[in-house]
């Protein structure tokens, strides 16, 4: 009952975001009736219930909110790319090329690049281990992950033409690594 309960909340936060623009109001209300529908099921719920309902409530349903209103929120439009002026009319022509959609693009594009780079570069050069909780991941693949998050992440920015300034540059990478960091961090306490 709560894991269905809690699955439709996750399918819906988004959609509650697009259309309503309210992120704060639908986790709120999203993380309140998981709870109570974990206390008014049979026997009593244990933590480890109401802890891993609420990691899959944020994981699942606050993360793409978060991209929703990165794509739909920055509307103003991309129009000093090259792309977005050759964008075409089928996928909804320049009104679609937004600063939303580029930010969106490279930060997909980088997190996955970061990911990729890391496994390949542990595979191929890994001798040093990061961690005990990993075993398999090694310092050679944060190396190169992070190599090339950077190079993915200058190359998109130079075909997009956006960030403009390197204070925006910055702002969008500490934004993306502060990403990277909550989900390690979330990923070794479930894994505890």
């Amino acid at each position: 009952m709560c894991l269905e309960c809690a699955s439709v909340i996750c399918a819906l936060m988004p959609l509650i975001t697009l259309y309503f623009g309210q992120i704060d109001v639908s986790v709120t209300s999203a993380a309140f009736i998981v709870a109570l529908a974990l206390l008014l099921q049979r026997g009593n719920p244990r933590f480890a219930q109401l802890s891993s309902a609420m990691f899959g409530l944020f994981y699942c349903g606050y993360l793409p909110c978060f991209w929703v209103k990165l794509r739909c929120g920055l509307s103003a439009p991309a129009l000093n790319t090259k792309i977005g002026s050759a964008w075409p009319a089928l996928l909804g022509g320049r009104a679609q090329w937004t600063v939303g959609l580029v930010a969106t693009l490279i930060s997909f594009s980088s997190i996955i690049a970061a990911d990729t780079f890391a496994f390949l570069g542990g595979k191929t050069f890994g001798r040093t281990p990061l961690t005990n909780i990993s075993p398999k991941k090694t310092w050679e693949g944060v190396v190169a992950g992070l190599t090339g998050c950077i190079i993915t992440t200058l190359a998109l920015s130079k075909l997009f033409c956006w960030p403009t300034s390197l204070p925006s540059l910055a702002l969008m990478k500490t934004l993306q690594q502060m990403k990277v960091r909550t989900s390690a961090v979330l990923q070794k306490t479930t894994q505890n």
